[in-house]
């Protein structure tokens, strides 16, 4: 679920693609009236993880995508806090402090020093604006 429909969907599966391997095109979820509520659904394939033990990587239930937030919720789907991912509380009750700009624990933005990381590829060294898997707009394809 993206809260700001004007999210490419191109953004939106290039963002999936860091986590799972996308099998195809989103669907646009309808509600009872034939209306979009703003929901896609992907059919998607965990990855298993080495480093993990051959253990499933989970994508975040809450993530952003430049400044629009969304969350992802799926059968099977660990619980914990959505805030730091971590087990035993809930994001209400969540002691850590976290970056939006490097995505680091202890600090927050305003006084990151860090090389800032892209929400959108998580790569460093670049935010959204800058990304290169960023849909172009209208504006940009015509100048």
């Amino acid at each position: 679920h993206m809260f700001n429909p004007f999210v490419p969907e191109e953004e939106v599966t290039f963002f999936l693609k860091r986590f799972v391997d996308v099998q195809g095109p989103g669907q646009k979820v309808l509600d009872a009236g034939g209306y979009w509520n703003c929901r896609r659904r992907y059919l998607v394939r965990f990855r298993a993880s080495a480093g993990l033990g051959g253990a499933v990587v989970h994508p975040p239930a809450n993530f952003m995508i430049g400044a629009s937030r969304g969350y992802l919720f799926y059968p099977g789907q660990p619980g914990g806090c959505r805030r730091c991912g971590k087990e035993g509380h809930v994001v209400v009750n969540c002691p850590c402090i976290i970056c939006r700009r490097c995505g680091e624990e202890g600090h927050v933005a305003a006084n990151c020093k860090k090389e800032p990381v892209c929400n959108l590829c998580g790569e460093r060294g670049h935010m959204y604006n800058k990304c290169s898997g960023k849909s172009r707009t209208y504006a940009q394809a015509a100048s």
